[in-house]
């Protein structure tokens, strides 16, 4: 193992004033991430791993990264990180913000150690505990949890999914893989999608499925997995195609649409005031609760938040099934679609995607909001699931 000397984060004191204070300044901020250097380091970075045991050692195109461990009298241990570019143009690899991730013996997230890194593109750790580590970018372990889940969908689309094919991509935060074989009986394959986190992010992977549809516009098949826990989505029984690949938001909450007898037409108001107010008034014949069976019948106006908090999409009962209406405050949002559906437990869609444009309900208020023209008659429970779709 490479043997790794102390390193300074200081600059030696013949520097003058300024270059000194441009080098402690150096940060993310310098719009370094998209050169194919910064995108090397990245994956050099993601290479390394590292223990109280070992430290390790990653080459890539442009630079490589040593890791040598030493052991501290405490019973702790000391990671000392050098940053190697073969041009040695140390200028590349110094003030680079760096942060070490991990879990300790008993799997415990260990709390992350932001550092950067000095002249001779070298740092120190010192103080860990015995676990399993590893060094990212800082601007890679500071993601919100709907930023790694935002990434997660812009990645997959990208991907492709054919028969007997496996693929894998990388975001800024997340990996994907997508592994598809052909199950025993040769005529259908069997599909998961895995998601991992980078720095061991905890991320509620409950929030997002997966659609896939064929590549011919024509095609009516398309089919739905929900992501679990650990980030694995399962399509058991897919028919051989090829097929494109879209992220659909979950509301975790399943409805069905109050069962009415000989459901007779009500006229609509104008609003959502309005439409709340028009709520099974005229039908006080719907079946009420059961005592022991979960009541999944919608009886009021129920509202779901996106994960990210900028759209509330409302379900809303009556007479003829389940109208469904989105709205947002966030300017951005202006003018955008949002693709809904509904989806049975076992992920079988009951109705084809929805589309529905968030417009400006009022002139000179941040306000958007979008319905549904047509009430969606659900006959058992469904879930609901939305995406603001992406750009082209």
């Amino acid at each position: 193992m490479h043997k790794v000397r102390k390193q300074s984060t200081s600059p030696p004191e013949h520097i003058s004033p300024v270059v000194r204070h441009r080098t402690q300044q150096r940060s993310q901020d310098d719009d370094l991430t998209s050169t194919p250097f910064w995108q090397d380091l990245r994956m050099v970075l993601r290479q390394l791993r590292l223990t109280s045991e070992h430290g390790d050692f990653a080459r890539g195109a442009f630079l490589a990264a040593y890791v040598d461990i030493t052991a501290q009298s405490t019973g702790l241990f000391e990671a000392c990180l050098t940053l190697f570019p073969y041009d040695q143009r140390w200028s590349t690899v110094r003030g680079v913000a760096l942060t070490l991730v991990g879990q300790d013996t008993d799997h415990n997230l260990i709390p992350g150690r932001m550092l950067r890194t000095g002249w001779d593109g070298g740092l120190n750790f010192p103080d860990l505990p015995a676990g399993e580590y590893q060094v990212l970018l800082a601007e890679e372990s500071h993601a919100t949890e709907w930023e790694i889940l935002a990434e997660t969908a812009q990645v997959l689309r990208q991907m492709p999914l054919q028969a007997e094919r496996t693929a894998s991509a990388e975001g800024t935060f997340v990996r994907v893989g997508i592994d598809s074989h052909w199950n025993a009986d040769h005529h259908t394959l069997c599909v998961r999608i895995s998601c991992y986190a980078f720095a061991h992010r905890q991320v509620n992977w409950r929030k997002l499925a997966v659609a896939v549809a064929g590549t011919d516009p024509r095609a009516t098949v398309r089919h739905i997995a929900r992501f679990d826990a650990t980030g694995l989505a399962l399509f058991p029984t897919l028919p051989p195609a090829e097929y494109t690949l879209s992220v659909y938001e979950r509301t975790e909450t399943f409805v069905q649409a109050p069962r009415l007898p000989g459901r007779a037409s009500a006229p609509r108001g104008r609003g959502r005031s309005a439409r709340q107010g028009e709520v099974l008034a005229a039908h006080p014949q719907v079946p009420g609760p059961q005592e022991g069976v979960p009541d999944l019948v919608l009886r009021e106006p129920r509202t779901t938040t996106s994960a990210d908090g900028k759209i509330a999409a409302t379900l809303i009962p009556s007479a003829e099934g389940i109208i469904v209406a989105f709205q947002t405050q966030a300017p951005e949002l202006a003018e955008q679609t949002v693709v809904f559906t509904f989806v049975t437990e076992a992920g079988e869609p009951v109705v084809a995607p929805g589309e529905v444009v968030l417009h400006s309900q009022e002139p000179g208020t941040a306000l958007w909001e979008g319905e549904w023209p047509h009430a969606v008659p659900l006959d058992q429970p469904c879930e609901l699931l939305f995406q603001v779709r992406p750009p082209a």
